[in-house]
């Protein structure tokens, strides 16, 4: 076999690897998808780690028992795409040069949208800090458990979705977001602090570099404290990021998930649950994850609510503002439900609007968050921060 067969065969088995591997990663992800409403990312490794509970073992069995037809089907048309670059390589390799422009030209968010090279992207890239965060928590799973002591004050720490506060009347907006904010700090109860940079405009690695440090979780050090810690969250606990928080949160005496499997969440519904936690032994420290402004903001908002908002705010709301006025009604309301704990709100990272492209790196609202708290509450014991 001279050199130019041999050649001409790596370069057909490589043009067939990548079109498998693509498949392979956007046929899971179709399935994820029709099946539990999630999608494939690089840390789904993770629910190796956070399998503690039964029901993560059941949902990953489940999972693997049921993508196995969509595989199946991939092997199918992998076989068809490796016939085709075998009887025309010249113009499989046309169309791969043709894709690979389409996705060049629209940029990273193009490219970071695009299933295969995100999941290289997230398992390759970052799998340094991935590990880091599994072995934290597996050190910390072999410690003993600290007990509950009778000191130290009450904390609620609120963790906001894809909130900029740029969009947020209390940080300046020319339009009236955040009036209950706006009255908590004119009453003495709330301060706001300068405007955080998030680090990343992804949740997993935003929380990873909020609520992890060299040794320990944040969770396991307000445990280590004396304190009770109870995660309610709003976010999808099968969300592409579940093993992030899982185990971001492992060291929790309870974690409360309310949305319910394939149905929509406000996060009003996160009242009754964390109202529940705080009525549990003392001193506590009850993290709330919310939906917030997520993407697509206007699902994140009750219809009842903008109808009987609309009267107070003219009709100069776009869906973004709305999500953020109902974030402040939620919010205020949880800090109405406990007068005498330290209260932290702050956010994941912001959100680029109205831009042109969906999460724009180069929009100062994709990375500018809020930073809210009682003026009693030292937020570098609270959440690890890092203001610039």
């Amino acid at each position: 076999m001279n050199g130019k067969k041999i050649v001409g065969w790596l370069v057909r088995g490589g043009i067939a690897a990548g079109v498998g591997y693509c498949l392979l990663i956007l046929g899971a992800d179709w399935f994820a998808g029709r099946q539990f409403g999630t999608t494939i990312d690089g840390d789904w490794f993770l629910l190796w780690m956070a399998s503690g509970a039964d029901e993560l073992r059941a949902f990953w069995s489940a999972y693997w028992k049921g993508i196995v037809g969509t595989l199946v089907a991939v092997a199918a048309l992998w076989a068809a795409a490796v016939a085709a670059i075998w009887r025309w390589p010249k113009y499989a390799i046309g169309v791969l040069v043709v894709g690979a422009a389409h996705l060049a030209l629209g940029g990273a968010a193009r490219i970071s949208s695009f299933k295969p090279v995100y999941f290289a992207w997230d398992t390759l890239l970052r799998f340094g800090e991935y590990r880091h965060l599994a072995s934290v928590v597996g050190a910390e799973r072999k410690l003993p458990r600290p007990s509950l002591r009778e000191s130290g004050r009450n904390r609620l720490v609120i963790i906001g979705e894809s909130l900029t506060s740029r969009r947020m009347g209390v940080y300046g907006y020319a339009k009236d977001t955040t009036p209950n904010l706006v009255r908590l700090v004119a009453e003495g109860r709330l301060e706001v602090r300068p405007e955080r940079r998030a680090t990343s405009p992804y949740t997993a690695r935003a929380l990873m570099d909020t609520m992890l440090d060299a040794e320990h979780t944040l969770v396991w050090r307000d445990r280590a404290a004396g304190f009770r810690t109870v995660l309610v969250s709003a976010q999808d606990r099968w969300e592409r990021y579940c093993g992030v928080e899982q185990l971001l949160f492992d060291a929790c005496d309870e974690r409360v998930y309310i949305r319910r499997e394939g149905e929509p969440v406000y996060d009003e519904e996160l009242i009754p649950a964390v109202q529940k936690a705080m009525g549990g032994p003392a001193p506590w420290v009850i993290y709330v994850h919310m939906m917030g402004s997520h993407f697509l903001p206007a699902d994140r908002v009750p219809s009842a609510f903008r109808a009987a908002e609309t009267g107070k705010t003219g009709s100069s709301f776009d869906d973004y503002d709305w999500s953020v006025r109902y974030t402040d009604h939620v919010v205020a309301k949880l800090v109405e439900l406990a007068p005498g704990a330290d209260i932290h709100f702050t956010s994941d990272h912001g959100e680029s609007i109205n831009t042109g492209r969906w999460r724009d790196p180069s929009d100062e609202s994709l990375w500018l968050v809020p930073e809210i708290a009682s003026p009693a509450t030292n937020i570098i014991s609270a959440m690890r921060t890092e203001n610039g």
